[in-house]
């Protein structure tokens, strides 16, 4: 796994942020700063490859993420989730029923516990991946408001905290 954090969304890397401070002080000229940039992607791109063959895991996060930290988190947490969901084929968890709506509730099907299919079960699952993946759009929103989008956020993130330790495959 190999994660870029960067809110300009530009390419990160360790030198990047030290460039990008000294271009922003006019300490370096434009010919310069294209050039180290320039360095810096190729650097980017071997320890990109590199990563992939050694399977490293590659993670640089700049002190401008940390201005706004659940910003940054929210992109990297809403593209995993939103692969989870996608590759997920193997495991569902148990969902609780006071977190799902009454449609999907076992009573609304007549099915005792032992009974449930795993088409119910898989579609309750992906109830609470959706609330997760919701909140973390609004999250990484720039329009996030919490008077507006507050009860949905605050819903996904209860799952997210809640059933965190079933995102596995």
């Amino acid at each position: 796994m190999i994660v870029y954090i960067n809110h300009k969304d530009l390419n990160t890397s360790y030198f990047f942020d030290r460039i990008e401070d000294l271009n922003e002080e006019g300490k370096i000229s434009p010919p310069v700063y294209r050039m180290l940039s320039w360095v810096n992607d190729h650097v980017q791109d071997f320890l990109t490859w590199l990563s992939k063959k050694l399977e490293i895991r590659f993670i640089h996060v700049s002190r401008r993420d940390l201005w706004s930290l659940d910003y940054t988190m929210s992109h990297v947490i809403l593209a995993s989730l939103i692969s989870f969901k996608e590759g997920n084929t193997i495991s569902i968890p148990f969902v609780d029923c006071e977190d799902v709506p009454e449609d999907m509730s076992y009573k609304a099907h007549n099915l005792e516990f032992h009974d449930i299919p795993n088409d119910l079960l898989e579609e309750r699952w992906h109830y609470v991946l959706d609330q997760m993946i919701e909140s973390f759009i609004l999250i990484s929103d720039d329009n996030f408001s919490n008077t507006r989008d507050g009860e949905i956020v605050d819903l996904g993130l209860r799952m997210f905290g809640k059933y965190y330790r079933n995102l596995w495959i």
